[in-house]
């Protein structure tokens, strides 16, 4: 015959569980992101692109660049910035253009 469990019983181990559960999650989540490594975004381009908001000084947003200065790691869709561009003040994906009105971003020179 199994014990009766009380509702004390029941709360601790049912923390228990959860708790458990919180943690693995947290690590599944830290391994991940340790085997993408510190430059993987969700959109690759490459530096030498032109025309590309990705690439444009105007362009606001998430990116970076690698160490070599070859790629740009994109997070976001931004913001264009250029009064110039037909797209001023509205929210572009990194691959829109090609654009007359862009221009290099420092971060690639």
């Amino acid at each position: 015959m199994e014990p009766a469990t009380d509702r004390r019983t029941f709360l601790a181990r049912a923390s228990q569980v959860v708790a458990g559960s919180v943690a693995g999650g947290v690590l599944l989540v830290a391994d991940a992101a340790a085997q993408r490594g510190p430059m993987i975004g969700a959109y690759e381009i490459s530096g030498d692109t032109k025309g590309k908001c990705a690439t444009c000084a105007f362009w606001g947003g998430k990116r970076r660049v690698s160490a070599d200065r070859k790629t740009v790691f994109v997070h976001s869709l931004g913001w264009c910035n250029n009064p110039a561009s037909p797209n001023f003040q509205k929210t572009t994906t990194p691959e829109t253009g090609p654009m007359d009105a862009w221009r290099k971003w420092e971060a690639l020179s």
